[in-house]
This record gives C-alpha cells, sequence and structure tokens, in this order.
C-alpha cells in the first residue's frame, strides 16, 4: 500500500472521517494536507511523526513497511498472520528446541495457542497481543529468513507462555483463597450432597488444585529449558 493509501486509512480508522478535520488538529492548512492523500506528495518528517503520534500509529506504518508484511484490512491481517505463524510454526515444533506451540485462533485483538512439549502433551493455553506481534514483525522483517523466523519463534513462545502461567495463577488465586474445610458443595446449584459426596468433590477440588500447581511448575520448566536449548544458537 502507498504512502497516501495508509494514510487515508489510518485517518479513517482514527475517526477522523473528514480530510477538512484532521488538516486542521494538523494545523496545516487542508490543500496541503489532501495533496499527501491525493496528490502522492509526502510530508516532511516532523508533519510525519506529528500525524502518526496523532493516529497512534508508527511511521514504518504510515511509510507501508509494516503494512506491506500484513496488509491493512482486518481480514488480510488475520489470512497473513496466519501464514506467518503457520510457515513458522512447523519447521521448530518438529526441531529440537524443546516447545511445541498450537496455533488455535485469532480475532480483532488476540492471537491464541496451546503450549506444551508436544501434541499429545500440551500444557497450557496462552495468548498474546495481535497489534503488538504485527509491531514486532516490522522489526524483524529486515533480517535474513533463519534468523526472522527463530526470532518470531521465540517471541510467541515467550509470550504465550508467560500468559498461560498468568492464567493458572488467577486461578492458583481462587483456590488459595478458600477455605476448603468450610466448603459445602451443591447438585447443580439446588440440592445439599451428602457428607460422604461433599467429600469426594473436596478431594477432586484439591486435585485440580493440585493439576494448576503441576502445569505452572511444567511451564516454568518448559521456559527454562527452551531459553537453555536456543539462547546459544
Amino acid at each position: 500500500m502507498s504512502f497516501q493509501e495508509n494514510l487515508r486509512y489510518y485517518r479513517e480508522k482514527a475517526g477522523y472521517k473528514q480530510a477538512k478535520e484532521f488538516a486542521k488538529i494538523l494545523n496545516i492548512s487542508y490543500t496541503t494536507y489532501t495533496s499527501y492523500e491525493n496528490q502522492g506528495r509526502e510530508p516532511k518528517y516532523n508533519t510525519l511523526c506529528k500525524i502518526a503520534d496523532i493516529l497512534q500509529v508508527s511511521t514504518d506504518d504510515l511509510l507501508g513497511r509494516t503494512t506491506n508484511i500484513i496488509g491493512n484490512k482486518d481480514n488480510e491481517k488475520d489470512t497473513q498472520l496466519e501464514k506467518i505463524i503457520c510457515d513458522t510454526i512447523p519447521y521448530y515444533n518438529a526441531s529440537n528446541v524443546g516447545i511445541m506451540l498450537h496455533l488455535n485462533y485469532i480475532n480483532k485483538d488476540v492471537i491464541c495457542f496451546d503450549v506444551g512439549y508436544s501434541d499429545d502433551c500440551l500444557i497450557g493455553t496462552g495468548e498474546i497481543n495481535k497489534e503488538k506481534f504485527i509491531k514486532e514483525l516490522s522489526k524483524i522483517d529486515i533480517t535474513i529468513m533463519n534468523t526472522k523466523t527463530n526470532k518470531i519463534f521465540c517471541y510467541l513462545a515467550d509470550n504465550v507462555i508467560d500468559d498461560a502461567i498468568a492464567n493458572i495463577d488467577k486461578h492458583l488465586e481462587n483456590f488459595q483463597k478458600r477455605d476448603i474445610n468450610k466448603m459445602t458443595f451443591k447438585n447443580k446449584g439446588v440440592s445439599t450432597l451428602t457428607a460422604e459426596e461433599n467429600k469426594q468433590r473436596i478431594k477432586e477440588y484439591q486435585e485440580w488444585g493440585q493439576d494448576l500447581l503441576n502445569r505452572k511448575n511444567k511451564l516454568l520448566n518448559l521456559k527454562h529449558l527452551f531459553h537453555t536449548t536456543n539462547d546459544n544458537k
């Protein structure tokens, strides 16, 4: 996409529907501004930075250095992101890097993965912020291909594991707040269980808490193993 197409796209996305309105925000004439969008003229560096700040995008976004990688429209972004991820993950999942990532879904805000040692031993689920990942891609796109895919995979692995651990920590916090000895369970919120049934439910609840702790420790070990295996490569 050209600068003028990107400028119009990000202006409208930021809520400035009229070019005249945005020209006033920039404190430049309407004629000058429309020459950026319609006549292929590019602003001076200071004006470019001001535009980027107001629209809350990078100058690379405006100049097309990011959008050349992922496209502008949301469906284009998701398609390209999925391709980049799916082109990267299989190689590293199959190699000796100590970690397995499985793409779950991409929505307007996040990219979700399962993470573990293998497809048969997935430990947790983590998300990464989609826009942050897109910006990270723009930083590493200039590197040679082998280094680029390694950097992408390392970024995904680190952030997915951290989020998976954070999700488990939230459940553990709630688990640890409850006094198990005073817990009383019910059947579908209606009838109180017998003492024996309640005892069994408490046991299952304790096992669930222990499973959370085990999965957290496995994720911490997985992250340590991953860095031990890859930091010197």
